[in-house]
């Protein structure tokens, strides 16, 4: 009877030339250049979205793609009030960015992003 044998060289991320593969991930630390927010929309939260939190934050990964734009944007740390964690996700879905970059070449990168909401008193109501 024949013995079937695979080779699972060939189902591994790794085993796929990263640099070549325009859809490739790359890691933070792993670029030269890291992605920087060029254009930023700020959550579109009130009063009562923050009210009852003590310095509250919002903590996503997303990826970063060498177009410039975010994709996959998924909640790490919740603030605590769900509605609040989906307006700052709806705002980074908006933002703009300069691409990573590896070996001169603007790649996909992973990114977490950390969004705290601040008093309304003292200015913007976002550290961005």
């Amino acid at each position: 009877e024949p013995v079937l044998e695979i080779s699972l060289d060939a189902f591994r991320p790794d085993s796929i030339d990263a640099e070549s593969n325009p859809d490739h991930i790359f890691q933070y630390k792993d670029v030269d250049q890291h992605p920087v927010a060029t254009s930023r929309v700020k959550p579109q939260a009130s009063g009562k979205d923050m009210r009852g939190l003590d310095d509250p934050r919002v903590v996503v990964s997303l990826v970063v793609t060498h177009a410039g734009t975010g994709r996959n944007i998924t909640l790490v740390e919740s603030s605590g009030r769900k509605e609040l964690d989906y307006k700052v996700i709806d705002a980074l879905a908006q933002w703009q960015f300069r691409p990573a970059i590896r070996n001169g070449v603007p790649v996909n990168c992973l990114v977490i992003q950390s969004v705290r909401i601040k008093s309304p008193n003292n200015g913007s109501p976002f550290g961005l």
